[in-house]
């Protein structure tokens, strides 16, 4: 997967693939009063791609299946990521929670309609810019009802719980060391410049993490941070690196780096010669088509360029990976009036 494409819901996945992170999320998140009723060796995961009989698709980000201490039963446990607001998630995650039934229910040899469900437990982590989640968390506040009606009708547990990582301490977040690093990343992605973070908690976590077996996730952490957060000096970024970790650590996240920005200058060429070829083509004449590609290149370059510069990054980093000099790169500006 190219490294531009390393996305919020990703990153999530990814570190709530190993178990050991997955283990202290729940232990984080999850309400002591919840917790006392759950064997949380092992936790197994379902599959979050569910389509229901009239063929619609519903895809869950973590769907996790628990067993409940001293029962012969389990509940579900669905675990939603939201970077953003939405008004109306209570009626996406009761959505999903019937989805997961559904499928619970399709999962075994019969569909038997005496069968018990598996009790499901709707919870959501939610990383907004810096502003507390807005919204109302119960599928009741959505319904144009009074309250006298809705106490009638609805029962108070249709609602999904929050967890806020902008409400949430630091000291809360590094009690578990394996799910720290998720939190914390998360938390702080939004940061001016990821360089602000050289001497907070985030990396005392990874360091920590590092030391103790968890290198892979070390990686997937600094990778997440080098894709979606911003760097204003390429070279005092690497230098941190190296500093903190180790150097085959090192190697491969600066590896990272410079396909991301190689990714991106090379997309924006593509786009830029395919506008310039059909460009070229609607003139019907080999100038324009020679034209047209030679600005096409010029302008992908350019935009490029342009959003380099927009995340932060020094003019020297983008010339070494441009191959343009100051003045071409200085010129390109003047010309988009950047």
């Amino acid at each position: 997967m190219p490294a531009a494409e390393f996305k919020h819901d990703t990153f999530v996945r990814r570190l709530l693939a190993d178990q050991r992170v997955l283990h202290d999320f729940l232990k984080t998140v999850l309400p002591a009063k919840i917790l006392a009723f759950l064997d949380l060796n092992p936790i197994e995961r379902r599959p979050t791609q569910h389509i229901n009989d009239f063929g619609k698709e519903s895809i869950l980000d973590v769907l996790l299946q628990i067993k409940i201490l001293n029962e012969n039963r389990h509940m579900l446990i669905s675990a939603e990521h939201q970077s953003q607001p939405k008004r109306l998630m209570p009626l996406r995650i009761a959505h999903y929670s019937i989805s997961a039934l559904n499928d619970a229910l399709d999962n075994h040899k019969t569909r038997d309609p005496k069968r018990p469900l598996p009790l499901i437990y709707p919870l959501v982590l939610y990383h907004g810019k810096g502003k507390p989640y807005p919204y109302s968390t119960e599928l009741s506040d959505l319904i144009d009802a009074s309250a006298e009606l809705l106490e009638h009708c609805l029962s108070q547990t249709q609602k999904f719980q929050l967890f806020d990582l902008n409400q949430i301490s630091l000291e809360t977040l590094q009690k578990n060391i394996w799910a720290a690093p998720l939190f914390c990343a998360l938390k702080f992605i939004y940061a001016a410049d990821i360089l602000a973070l050289k001497d907070d908690v985030l990396l005392n976590v990874l360091r920590t993490l590092s030391s103790q077996g968890g290198r892979k996730i070390v990686y997937v952490v600094l990778r997440y941070l080098i894709t979606k957060g911003k760097i204003s000096d390429p070279k005092a970024f690497k230098d941190l690196i190296y500093s903190q970790f180790s150097h085959p650590i090192g190697d491969k996240i600066m590896s990272t780096a410079k396909t991301f920005v190689e990714h991106g200058i090379e997309e924006g060429l593509r786009q830029g010669i395919i506008k310039g070829k059909l460009e070229g083509k609607l003139e019907g004449k080999l100038e324009g088509k020679l034209e047209g590609k030679l600005e096409g290149k010029l302008e992908g370059k350019l935009e490029m360029v342009e959003r380099l510069i927009a995340e932060g990054v020094d003019l020297r980093f983008i010339q070494k990976i441009t191959d343009l000099s100051l003045k071409e790169l200085q010129a390109m500006l003047s010309i988009s009036n950047f």
